[in-house]
């Protein structure tokens, strides 16, 4: 009998300390895909931007993506590309070169959870013609989901894009302040090996007329000291426009 009570104590002790657990682990996240990402990398004419939350043990997604095929499959990974967890994504009626897919990791394992608090979790579209993965990117933490306004998933321009950054891509979250916008931008791929250092970056926001022109709301340039050609994660620089 006293070693059942110590059984059930020792039971009830673990379930506390994972119930803590579980209160610790930040509940949002955010992944930029691009091509640039994977090893090899792959000339992607698109990308993707997609946002995760962790509740009740589920990590759930969903994932806009631009310029690509409709994927065939999602993959978390490891670092070292060992596949965590797959799912199908089902054939859309109608599919055009830009839309969103969502899914669940159900019950997601406690080593697993580890990797997506330390930002070591992996995500993966693969399409018919890349079964290997079309673009990729990292987990990430974020910590302004609730307060973000607007999102954008940046692609380069095809008609000035140079050979050495095909598979690039960016995503901006948008937060208004009474009399500016503040804008986080992550972006993997943009620079290329001229740009190693002092990087020029012009952050514009533009209006689209009704005739399809485009009209500069606001803009402002900066330099970044230290730019990252070849990376397998992305950088996130933030910035502040005037209005």
């Amino acid at each position: 009998m006293f070693a059942d009570y110590a059984d059930l104590e020792e039971d009830i002790a673990t379930r506390k300390l994972e119930s803590e657990d579980e209160e610790k682990i930040l509940k949002e996240f955010t992944v930029l895909l691009t091509g640039k990402f994977l090893v090899p990398p792959v000339s992607a004419p698109g990308a993707a931007s997609g946002y995760l939350v962790y509740t009740k043990r589920d990590l759930h997604y969903t994932i806009h993506y631009r310029g690509i095929p409709r994927p065939l499959t999602i993959r978390f990974t490891n670092e070292e590309g060992d596949i965590l967890e797959e799912h199908e994504i089902p054939p859309a009626p109608h599919h055009s070169q830009g839309a969103k897919v969502c899914g669940v990791w159900r019950k997601l394992p406690k080593v697993y959870r580890k990797l997506l608090q330390k930002d070591k979790l992996l995500f993966v579209l693969s399409t018919a013609d890349y079964p290997d993965g079309i673009i990729g990117g990292r987990v990430m933490k974020h910590d302004a989901i609730n307060t973000e306004a607007y999102g954008a998933l940046l692609l380069p321009d095809p008609r000035s894009l140079a050979p050495d950054v095909m598979g690039s891509g960016g995503m901006a979250s948008i937060f208004l302040v009474i009399d500016s916008i503040h804008v986080s931008l992550g972006f993997n791929g943009i620079f290329t090996s001229r740009d190693a250092r002092d990087a020029p970056l012009v952050v514009s926001l533009l209006y689209r007329e009704s005739d399809g022109a485009l009209q500069t709301v606001t803009e402002t340039s900066i330099t970044l000291a230290k730019a990252h050609p070849v990376s397998l994660s992305y950088q996130i620089i933030r910035v502040l426009l005037e209005i």
